[in-house]
């Protein structure tokens, strides 16, 4: 009985116990297997989170690659164009003279005043030009071409700082010159673009230029002896030039994940370059802490630029938004773009990735709470072990679906495949990407999905070798690029699957990268058009060139035979009209016709020159003739000559000399005097009442500014854009006067040829103020600017007989000529042509030859040639005369062996002179008297007792008004009552003495003052 008890005590501890035992032993395996369970979803969930933000690092990492070298190719293309056009406009060299710059350090903003030679591209002087509105050589050339920006820098020192000189960048409403780049931008460190140049190489690369950054290219200019004098620079604005950042500000990972980039080095390190949506653009962010109050971004930025090519570094950090109670966990992938010195971020949270683990947690809990209900109720083994049978098997199933759907989730196709090649498990994504029929997939015949899968690649066979290595090595990893045969691109990746540190298969993650593909190839196509747009720009602008060319050449042979044909003609006319002169029987009637036919003559003679020298201009053969000049007479004698004509308008004119204006200076007198002519020439044209004013000051070192204001018709703003141009004329000008419409255009040139330019300020109604400013340096030398007032009328006697030959097709020309000579005792010869001159330089032996250059026939030049190989005495003077003025003719005729050149229509003075000169011919002269009709100084002191009340009244009132016209006509009236008064008011009024006229005045005034009192003391 005992031992039955005992048994069935031992049978109930048995089977109390075994349920119990069973049920622990059950508990221990299902928590272990869950335990790794949770462990590799939570790492296979780690991995694919970060996989995708190192996907997503390296697709934008990419993206500016292809984009850099997109870029950096445009810009070798632009330097390569930009560098073309510079050498066809004739290089660059330094010329021997001086220009001063106010320089500013691009960096420090340092200022400082530099003197640098003046560079000339081709034959043309590069000014200093700040305004965009007026066009710089060769820099609006390729922005035009090119469509972006284009800078000319100049060396200023052996260091190698660069001065930009000419550009099209625009600060502030001007051209940004006058800035430069440093060599050295700190006491050791040196700059690299700068120490590129120097080294004769060139820097392509980022660039901080002017006020932003830009994608830039520079390229050494050398001179002609291959020394580095400067360098070429184009760019691009980065942000014109980056585009990936609407890729960027697009990609979204997550719910809240997003990429960003920030600055690597310098200035911009740890600056948002890039932000979530843009909102924070520029804001510095290096010393911002995260939850633990670590400076994670300096932290960022130090790990991404030590980074190698496309290597991708992992960061996590905590962090707490604003109006969240705790802080998350957030990871980043990293890389750093090293031409752009972009770091490129791509942040998500932790929890916001850990889907399956959250769920794996939940689940771990319940079997937690089930196996405590499962001990404490251990009696009821068999309902509840089958309770919890149920509920693991419920609970598998969810894992699965909660594993599958996370595969469903990601926009990559996956494949698992088991330790021994047989497909495990696949997404419909991979389905889809694969075109795998359905019923396929469901059969799970891997042959027929292999055979399915080869039939759409363009190399099937590379697909199938790569898949047979793989598989020859479990650990290999593997990413390459697939190509289908319908023009899709798959991104593959293969990473082995692990279990226990073993290969247990492999995972396969395919990605479409299509679109990102033709999208490079989009790029790629508009870098090849735009190549080829240059190209066809670059040949339609050589074709452009020829033409302008060919037209400029064809208008230079025309204006040089209208030159000759109208200045044949007019030699005759105003030399016969300066013979008739001299001619002491004509009348003062003749006379003035006489005045009338040389001004016309003078008037269409600088109509010819006003074109000639427009020609001139265009052609750049105008060159500066420096000398000293007088500038307080040269202002007197302008005024002189316009006072008159002002006041014959009934014009008031003044002339305003600064105090410390300098008396002498150097400049080209002749272009000078001109320009200031055809100023106030002007202001008088369309002045119709009021008054004209000439001013001049100083205006800094060396620099001069001549002013003529007028209160005429003034100017619309519309019409102020056109006044430089040539043959221009504004529609007020067109309705008052005449002209060429080449006087300013003239002007202007000149101005610029002394460093100077001419500028505008006028309302239309209410009058104009044009300024003229140039340089001028100071000299301490005086002049002596003597006027003769001697008339040649004899040979002097003792140089024996003077014979002239005299060579011209045209009979009017030789008769002038003879006519000019045979009077003053030169025995003159003739002939009508080259061949006619030869035989009569054989017969006669003249000392003296006027050979007319240009003959049908023979020509003079030819003649003289001939001439000079041929004739025994090589002491004859030969003067060419010709209506040609062009310098090349002029040169051309010196060098067939003329002794000198005079161009028709020539005065006498001209003659005389070039035959004292080259001949040593000698003159007698004689003092020009003034007419008895001309105005003499009395010495007999002058009053105005004579004159009635009425007539001083009005003299009086002309002094006070300073009517210099109105006096005269008053001293025209006086010569009736007292002679010697007129004549002395006539010969102050041709010198515009006002204060001698007003002394006369208030002499007496106090004569009837004293008149006066003396009445007064009688009484």
């Amino acid at each position: 009985m005992g031992i039955r008890k005992k048994k069935i005590g031992f049978w109930a501890i048995g089977a109390a116990a075994g349920p119990i035992i069973i049920i622990l032993s059950l508990l221990l395996v299902i928590f272990q297997m869950y335990e790794k369970l949770n462990e590799k979803l939570v790492a296979a969930d780690h991995r694919q989170f970060r996989e995708q933000l190192r996907a997503t690092a390296k697709d934008i990492y990419e993206l500016c690659k292809s984009q850099h070298t997109l870029l950096r190719e445009t810009l070798n293309h632009q330097l390569n164009v930009a560098g073309d056009i510079l050498n066809k406009s004739g290089g660059i060299n330094l010329i021997s003279e001086t220009l001063q710059w106010t320089v500013r350090n691009q960096f420090t903003k340092e200022e400082q005043i530099v003197t640098l030679p003046k560079v000339a591209i081709g034959s043309n002087v590069l000014i200093q030009n700040f305004d965009p509105n007026t066009s710089t050589p060769i820099v609006d050339d390729v922005a035009g071409l090119l469509n972006g920006t284009c800078t000319i820098f100049q060396r200023m020192n052996q260091s190698g700082d660069m001065l930009r000189i000419a550009t099209n960048i625009i600060k502030d409403g001007h051209r940004a010159i006058g800035t430069y780049i440093p060599a050295r931008t700190g006491e050791q460190a040196s700059n690299t673009i700068i120490e590129t140049i120097l080294k004769g190489e060139r820097y392509i690369g980022r660039a901080y230029v002017v006020d932003n950054w830009y994608l830039t290219g520079y390229e050494p200019i050398r001179n002609s002896e291959q020394e580095i004098i400067g360098m070429l620079y184009t760019g691009i604005l980065e942000n014109k030039a980056v585009n990936v950042r609407e890729a960027i500000l697009s990609k979204k990972i997550g719910h809240t994940g997003y990429v960003f980039v920030l600055g690597g080095s310098g200035s911009r390190r740890g600056e948002y370059i890039i932000s979530k949506d843009g909102q924070r653009d520029g804001e510095n962010l290096l010393f911002a802490q995260d939850s633990k109050g670590e400076y994670f971004i300096k932290k960022m930025v130090d790990t991404a630029t030590s980074l190698q090519n496309s290597e991708i570094a992992f960061q996590q950090y905590p962090w707490q938004n604003p109006g969240e109670k705790a802080s998350r966990e957030k990871t980043a992938a990293l890389a750093y773009f090293a031409p752009w010195d972009w770091v490129i971020g791509v942040s998500a949270y932790q929890d916001e990735m850990d889907v399956t683990t959250g769920e794996m947690s939940k689940f771990l809990k319940k079997i937690i709470e089930y196996s405590i209900i499962a001990f404490l109720l251990c009696f009821i083994v068999m309902i509840l072990f089958s309770i919890r049978i149920l509920g693991a098997e419920k609970a598998t199933l969810e894992t699965l679906a909660v594993l599958e759907a996370t595969l469903e989730a990601t926009d990559n196709g996956i494949l698992v495949v088991g330790e021994y090649g047989m497909a495990v498990h696949s997404n419909r994504r991979f389905a889809q990407m694969w075109h795998i029929p359905e019923e396929l997939i469901i059969s799970g015949d891997e042959k027929a999905m292999l055979v399915c899968v080869e039939n759409q690649l363009e190399n099937p066979q590379t697909f199938r070798h790569t898949v047979e290595s793989l598989y020859a090595s479990p650990k290999a990893e593997a990413f390459d690029i697939l190509s289908f045969k319908d023009g899709r691109v798959f991104e593959r990746a293969s990473l082995p699957m692990m279990m226990n540190g073993k290969p247990a298969g492999r995972v396969w993650s395919f990605r479409d990268i299509t679109e990102r593909k033709r999208a490079e190839e989009e790029l790629t196509r508009h870098r090849d058009h735009l190549e080829q747009l240059v190209k066809e720009r670059t040949s339609e602008l050589r074709l452009a060139r020829d033409a302008a060319e060919a037209a400029n050449q064809a208008k230079s042979m025309f204006l040089a035979n209208m030159s000759h044909e109208i200045r044949t003609p007019m030699n005759a006319v105003l030399g016969f009209a300066q013979l008739l002169q001299r001619d002491t029987s004509l009348s003062p009637a003749a006379c003035d016709k006489v005045a009338t036919i040389i001004k016309s003559g003078d008037h269409l003679l600088s109509i010819i020159n006003d074109v000639l020298e427009m020609s001139r201009i265009e052609a750049g053969r105008v060159e500066m003739r420096v000398e000293i000049v007088n500038l307080r007479d040269l202002l007197a004698d302008l005024a002189v000559m316009f006072r008159l004509r002002a006041e014959e308008k009934g014009l008031f004119f003044t002339l305003n000399c600064a105090d410390d204006l300098p008396p002498y200076i150097l400049a080209d007198l002749g272009k000078l005097r001109q320009v200031l002519i055809n100023l106030l020439g002007n202001a008088i044209k369309f002045t119709k009442q009021g008054n004209i004013a000439l001013s001049a000051i100083p205006n800094g070192p060396e620099r001069i500014t001549i002013e003529v204001k007028d209160t005429g018709i003034g100017i619309s703003l519309e019409e102020q854009k056109k006044l430089f141009r040539s043959f221009q004329r504004t529609r007020t000008a067109e309705d008052e006067a005449g002209g060429t419409g080449l006087g300013l255009a003239i002007s202007q040139a000149y101005a610029h040829l002394m460093d100077g330019q001419i500028s505008v300020e006028s309302l239309l109604g209410q009058g104009s103020c044009f300024r003229f400013e140039f340089h001028a340096a100071i000299s301490d030398m005086p002049l002596d600017f003597k006027k003769s007032n001697k008339r040649i009328i004899a040979l002097t006697p003792g140089q024996g007989q003077i014979r002239v030959l005299i060579v011209d097709d045209r009979a009017d020309n030789r008769i002038l000529l003879r006519e000019m000579l045979e009077p003053l005792g030169f025995i003159v010869d003739e002939a009508c042509s080259g061949q006619e001159a030869i035989e009569k330089v054989a017969a006669h032996s003249p000392r003296i030859i006027l050979m007319d250059l240009v003959m049908p026939g023979m020509s003079g030049a030819k003649a003289t040639q001939i001439l000079r190989e041929n004739s025994v005495d090589k002491s004859i003077v030969i003067i060419g005369i010709s209506a040609s003025t062009f310098e090349m003719d002029k040169q051309a005729f010196l060098d067939t062996g003329i002794n000198d050149f005079i161009a028709k229509p020539f005065r006498e003075h001209e003659l005389y002179d070039i035959l004292t000169r080259h001949a040593g011919v000698v003159f007698e002269t004689q003092i020009i008297q003034p007419s008895s009709g001309s105005m003499q100084i009395s010495a007999e002191k002058p009053t105005l007792e004579k004159m009635s009340m009425a007539w001083k009244m009005a003299f009086k009132q002309m002094l006070l008004h300073g009517n210099i016209s109105r006096i005269r006509r008053l001293g025209e009236e006086a010569k009736q009552i007292d002679p010697i008064l007129a004549n002395w008011i006539l010969e102050k009024a041709a010198r515009y003495d006002l204060d001698g006229l007003k002394q006369l005045d208030n002499d007496h005034q106090k004569g009837d003052d004293r008149e006066q009192k003396k009445y007064c003391s009688d009484s």
